[in-house]
C-alpha cells in the first residue's frame, strides 16, 4: 500500500486501480499543503461592517471535543478513514462540508439554519434545515458546536477542491466511481435527497488541511467559556474566531499587521 496513506486507513469500501490512484494523489496534494505555511485570512464586511460570508464559502460542523480538536489541529478535516473509521453510508474517503448556497452576512445565514421550514409534501412538523444537525445553533445538543470555515476561494486550495461529488466538472466522473453510487442522482425529483441539496454541500476526497482552516465560528456557550476559546485560539492560533451574531472574537491577522504598522511607525 502507497506510503501517503496513514498507516490506519480504512480501506473498507474498496476501489478500482483507477479510483485507488486518484484518492492517492488527492492524500498526496493534502501532505502537500500540510507542510505549507498557515493560511492568512480576515472576514469580509458589508458597507455597514457585518460579516459576510461568500457564496461557496465551506462549513464543517463539529463538537467541542479537546481530543478531536487536537487531532483537526495536527492534521486537519480528515474523512474519517484517515483515522482507522468508517465514514458514512455515502461520501466515502471524502470530507463533508456545507457550502453557502448565495452570498449573505453571518447572521442571516445563522438565523436561517435556526428556522424551522414546512417539508415539502409531507404533514410533519416543519424541521430546521439539515444544516443544524451540524453546525452552530440554539438547541441545547447544538450548544457546544462548532464551524470550521474554509475559504474556498484560496488558488492553493484548488486542486484539492475540484474533487467533489457533488460539483459536476472535470474531475465528477472519476468522483462517481468513488462515492456510493445511489448518492448520484440523475434528476433532483427527490427533493429530500443529498444531491438535490448539492449546492448547500460539499464532499472533498481525503479532506482539507489544518493550516488552510480560515476561521471558527463558535455558540454563545462556547463564546463565553474563557478555557474553550483559550484552547481554540491555542489549537488553531492563525484561525478568525466569530459568533452567530457576526461578532469578530479574534482576527489574528489583523492584529498582525496592526502590529506590523505600529512597528514601523
Amino acid at each position: 500500500m502507497s506510503s501517503v496513506f496513514p498507516k490506519n486507513m480504512n480501506f473498507r469500501w474498496e476501489l478500482a486501480p483507477e479510483q485507488m490512484a486518484t484518492l492517492e494523489r488527492a492524500t498526496q496534494e493534502f501532505r502537500t499543503l500540510r507542510a505549507k505555511p498557515n493560511v492568512n485570512f480576515t472576514f469580509q464586511r458589508n458597507e455597514n461592517g457585518e460579516v459576510v460570508l461568500p457564496e461557496g464559502l465551506l462549513l464543517h460542523g463539529t463538537r467541542f471535543d479537546k481530543e478531536k480538536l487536537e487531532s483537526i489541529s495536527r492534521t486537519g478535516i480528515l474523512s474519517c478513514e484517515y483515522n482507522g473509521r468508517s465514514e458514512d453510508g455515502e461520501t466515502f474517503y471524502c470530507a463533508d462540508f456545507f457550502r453557502v448556497p448565495k452570498t449573505q452576512t453571518m447572521e442571516e445565514y445563522a438565523n436561517h439554519i435556526n428556522t424551522p421550514v414546512a417539508i415539502s409534501g409531507s404533514v410533519l412538523a416543519p424541521k430546521k434545515p439539515m444544516e443544524a444537525s451540524r453546525l452552530p445553533h440554539d438547541a441545547r445538543f447544538a450548544q457546544e458546536q462548532l464551524g470550521f470555515i474554509v475559504d474556498h476561494t484560496n488558488p492553493e486550495l484548488q486542486n484539492l477542491l475540484a474533487n467533489d461529488v457533488y460539483r459536476e466538472n472535470e474531475q465528477f466522473e472519476e468522483m462517481k466511481k468513488i462515492v456510493n453510487p445511489a448518492l448520484i442522482k440523475t434528476d433532483d425529483s427527490d427533493e429530500n435527497s443529498l444531491w438535490s441539496k448539492r449546492e448547500r454541500l460539499s464532499a472533498v476526497l481525503c479532506g482539507v488541511p489544518s493550516n488552510f482552516i480560515s476561521g471558527i465560528w463558535v455558540t454563545e456557550k462556547v463564546q463565553n467559556n474563557e478555557e474553550q476559546m483559550q484552547f481554540l485560539k491555542q489549537q488553531f492560533p492563525h484561525c478568525s474566531i466569530v459568533n452567530s451574531k457576526g461578532e469578530i472574537l479574534s482576527e489574528p491577522n489583523k492584529e498582525r499587521i496592526k502590529d506590523d504598522d505600529d512597528k514601523m511607525q
